[in-house]
């Protein structure tokens, strides 16, 4: 009997024993019903759309319009796409158009993909504190991240979620060189720079991770020299770098610093903000956290400290935080609990320091895994589903009708509903993220709004107007249960004719306007009815067309300009611009400081020229601008036209555009030219026929 007892002792003191605890409560809590709850997320579309846009082989890469946005490096689109590509997806899993089920499952598989990472890092998590502290603390941090609340977030399809597996990867091999033959520690030294150097390739505020690693790599070697943080450094920094790398490959360098400065610059909820939702999603482990963090201060454990505090401050500075954003903490957070929870053992009564850290972790782990249940139990997704299906099934039937832009349906929503029509069934229609539209090419409109595209017309001005626009004219709607709740509508619109809808709408070519003619271009103008011809004898490049001088008020500012045109070639070739600029005095002209805000306009927003440097791109724009003369000012909105070939075509605006430059206004009414640029390349002749120009 004794000897029974011993051997089971041994077992359920066993590493393995706790390990295995660990791992199959992870399991559960983030395999069960991934697909049910939570609710989509807003950026789970982009990444998934991003890997669907990798494995159609269209590169890394996303480009909406003409101007490529640059706010993530992208190992997570390239993980993504490579797991999924490995299984065949999507083809393995013959998806069918208007099928629920199908839907489902396109969802399950990088859901499952997630729940698996999040399995990886419970391990991680748990060999990181067996060998930096013991096994009672592994076995506690471990058991709270596999089960409380705050780590449902580890289910959505977020970069964080992806990255962390990479960041505990560079932390286990900086910890493990403390009990490494000198031989093999450069190895993992190498590893460590090599997995934090991912991590930060797949999103770039982990740079502030590297205090802790260089701290442990530095502490963790016998000699205690810089040399092995230099040699660790040199992947930490060489793999972010192939991000502007792929950008000056591409020729678009200047729009990978917009970028930059876009994402730095954007708006968005409060660090503050943030802090509180997380304290409402789990207020038991911001409370142990929080008083980990404080005690790791007191005990001077600089690993929790340089792992928590830099990526905490960088966040205080920054705007449009999300609750995810903090992924990356939340192993340190575990740890410091566990480390706070363990030292109840440090009570006099002997009997009770063996038992009491479990006696805790117990009571802390049940109350976490039961709310965690409720959590996952719940479905909240089916009618999200359903209209994704049903959304499949009506493009299908109109892909089989479409002639030509007039037969096209642009699809403005939430990213959720987009990636799947676009990139599995490949249905020849506009897809545009509601955050994202610079222009749209088609007459008809379907909306999918539910709560999530409801609520962001508040906080979005673009899309609310061209909502509130396309809104006058609906030709359909379908409603899948209440969209203030869980519920879907689908609302088809059509652009509304000027005349239907007159308020605030300028007609820029009505005959209250007067438009003259640039550099030899013949132009007739009628009531309703603008034609710009050019012949050009000029071998070289030449900006011809049309010019109207007016005035708009920037208070009313985001603007959508309509143009219904015509473009054609007779001979030789041309590309079409619309501008609008800030009006100048002639004899003023230009200054050097227009020149280079407008030739930096044109590098962000305009397509790359093939074959060209950045540099070279750059001096080509630059002489560009120059070309159009020193009769105007900053640019404020720049569109390019398309080549028709004489068929009448159509397209809104956004003005001023997203993804451009911007500048400051005057709060009264700006003198401004409107200028439409037939750009020849050589010997030719082309046209620009104009029937509808309006502003609203």
């Amino acid at each position: 009997m004794h000897s029974d007892l011993t051997f089971f002792h041994k077992i359920i003191s066993h590493k393995l024993f706790f390990l295995a605890i660990a791992l199959t409560l992870a399991a559960f809590t983030h395999l069960w019903n991934p697909i049910g709850f939570p609710a989509p997320d807003f950026d789970e579309g982009i990444y998934m759309r991003r890997a669907m846009h990798v494995l159609a082989g269209e590169g890394p890469q996303e480009v909406s319009g003409s101007f490529a946005l640059y706010d993530h490096p992208y190992f997570g689109q390239l993980f993504l796409a490579g797991a999924l590509g490995m299984i065949d997806y999507p083809r393995s899993l013959n998806p069918s158009i208007g099928d629920v089920q199908s839907i489902e499952m396109l969802y399950m598989a990088p859901k499952v993909l997630m729940g698996l990472l999040a399995i990886v890092d419970t391990f991680l998590i748990f060999e990181i504190s067996y060998r930096r502290y013991n096994k009672n603390i592994a076995l506690i941090a471990s058991i709270l991240f596999a089960v409380m609340p705050i780590t449902w977030l580890l289910r959505g399809i977020w970069l964080e979620s992806i990255q962390l597996p990479f960041i505990l990867s560079s932390i286990l091999c900086a910890v493990c060189m403390k009990s490494t033959k000198s031989k093999r520690k450069n190895i993992l030294i190498l590893l460590s720079g090599i997995f934090l150097g991912i991590a930060i390739f797949t999103k770039i505020p982990v740079f502030t991770m590297i205090p802790a690693v260089a701290f442990l790599i530095f502490t963790n070697n016998n000699n205690r020299n810089l040399k092995s943080v230099g040699l660790w450094f040199i992947p930490v920094i060489l793999i972010p770098m192939i991000w502007p790398a792929y950008s000056i490959y591409e020729g678009q360098f200047f729009s990978w610093l917009h970028g930059i400065y876009g994402q730095s610059h954007r708006e968005g909820n409060s660090f503050l903000h943030t802090l509180n939702v997380v304290l409402k999603i789990d207020p038991l482990m911001a409370l142990f956290g929080t008083i980990g963090l404080v005690f790791a201060a007191l005990k001077k454990d600089f690993l929790i400290l340089l792992w928590t505090i830099p990526i905490l401050i960088f966040f205080s500075f920054t705007a449009g935080t999300s609750s995810y954003l903090l992924i990356p903490i939340l192993p340190a957070l575990c740890i410091g609990a566990a480390r706070l929870i363990e030292l109840s053992k440090k009570i006099p009564a002997k009997k009770i320091q063996r038992v009491l850290p479990f006696i805790l972790i117990s009571i802390v782990g049940t109350f976490g895994l039961i709310t965690t249940t409720v959590l996952i139990t719940t479905n909240v997704n089916s009618s999200y589903f359903e209209a994704a299906a049903f959304l499949t099934q009506y493009l299908s039937n109109s892909s089989s009708i479409i002639d030509n832009n007039d037969d096209k349906i642009s699809v403005i929503s939430y990213p959720f509903y987009l990636w799947i029509p676009q990139y599995v069934f490949h249905l020849k229609h506009d897809y545009i993220p509601f955050y994202m539209i610079s222009s749209i090419k088609t007459e008809k409109i379907l909306f999918i709004a539910d709560r999530s595209f409801l609520e962001g017309l508040s906080q979005n001005v673009i899309p609310k107007k061209i909502y509130n626009l396309y809104d006058t004219k609906k030709l359909q709607t379908i409603e899948i249960g209440d969209p203030m709740k869980n519920g879907v509508a689908l609302i088809l619109t059509e652009h509304p004719r000027s005349d239907i809808v007159p308020d605030k709408v300028t007609n820029l070519i009505d005959m209250n306007h007067s438009w003259k003619s640039l550099n030899g271009a013949t132009v007739s103008h009628s009531d309703g009815l603008l034609d710009i011809t050019m012949n050009s004898n000029n071998t070289n490049r030449v900006y011809s067309g049309a010019v109207l001088h007016t005035q708009i008020n920037m208070t009313e500012q985001p603007f959508l300009l309509y143009l219904r045109y015509a473009s054609k070639s007779f001979t030789g070739k041309a590309i079409f611009l619309a501008e609008v600029t800030q009006d100048v005095n002639v004899k003023q002209g230009m200054t050097p400081s227009d020149y280079l805000l407008n030739t930096l306009y044109a590098e962000v927003t305009q397509d790359v020229k093939q074959g060209m440097t950045p540099w070279g791109d750059l001096i080509d724009t630059f002489n560009g601008e120059v070309q159009k003369g020193i009769d105007r000012g900053k640019i404020i909105w720049s569109g390019l036209l398309d080549h028709t070939s004489g068929n009448l075509t159509s397209e809104t605006f956004v003005f001023p555009r997203v993804g451009a430059l911007k500048y400051s206004e005057s709060t009264d009414k700006v003198p401004i030219q409107v200028r439409l640029y037939i750009v020849t390349q050589g010997i030719g002749v082309h046209e620009l026929t104009v029937k509808e120009f309006n502003i609203r």
